[in-house]
């Protein structure tokens, strides 16, 4: 038995229906296993990109399930480089991937239309990250927060960019939004608004919840506390 809870925007929680998991018997699977890559579902098929295993290799593969039972792999090697924990979003129709850590943080962004076959855009996030997060906003692509390493000032960030267009360069919508910062977050859209939701900073876990309805960047908090309490009996 899974359980679900709801929480509307005044912060109360509800029991929503019963939802059950089901495991899927493969017969063909995504190889080898993996952690910290990033799935997108395009064209009606699941896509999984990227990672690392328990060997600490890193991937730059991409696999395809239209029922995630049959996978069927797209490329042993896209055209970036090798990484994980990197943000991934359909924009413009396309596939994009962008920042992630391999040898280094990374700030590049690629496109495909296929998972096949990649192109660099031109425009680089800066400082290159990785644990962002990353989400389709008003026709716009956003990368909020992550973690850039020790070098140059404190490693977590709290700015925010937006792309408007995948052939233009990132603008900043705010350099330190009103949240602190943070890595490691779920970023989502829901009701014409964008949220962000938990994270880890220097040095504890966050639980706020943070929505953003202006194009200017402004967080705004919610008083909502996510709780494992909403039971339902079988």
């Amino acid at each position: 038995m899974a359980l679900a809870a709801v929480y509307t925007e005044s912060g109360v929680r509800l029991c929503a229906a019963q939802y059950l998991w089901t495991a899927i018997t493969f017969t063909a699977a995504v190889n080898p296993a993996r952690y910290a890559h990033c799935s997108v579902v395009l064209n009606g098929n699941i896509l999984v990109i990227g990672g690392k295993d328990n060997m600490a290799v890193q991937y730059n593969d991409v696999w395809r399930s239209s029922d995630g039972v049959a996978w069927e792999r797209l490329t042993a090697a896209a055209g970036f480089s090798a990484r994980y924990t990197m943000g991934c979003a359909l924009f413009e129709s396309q596939v994009v991937v962008l920042c992630g850590y391999g040898s280094t943080y990374l700030g590049d962004l690629w496109a495909s239309s296929d998972g096949s076959s990649w192109t660099q855009m031109t425009a680089t996030v800066s400082p290159a990250r990785y644990q962002t997060g990353v989400a389709v906003f008003l026709n716009k692509l956003w990368v909020i927060a992550g973690f850039k390493g020790w070098t140059g000032g404190g490693p977590y960030l709290n700015d925010v960019w937006y792309l408007s267009t995948l052939s233009g360069s990132w603008q900043s919508a705010t350099g330190a939004a009103a949240f602190s910062t943070r890595y490691g977050m779920g970023t989502t859209v829901l009701d014409t608004k964008m949220w962000i939701a938990a994270g880890y900073d220097s040095s504890t876990s966050i639980r706020d919840v943070l929505r953003l309805d202006r194009e200017r960047g402004r967080g705004e908090a919610r008083d909502v506390v996510f709780s494992s309490s909403c039971f339902m009996e079988a």
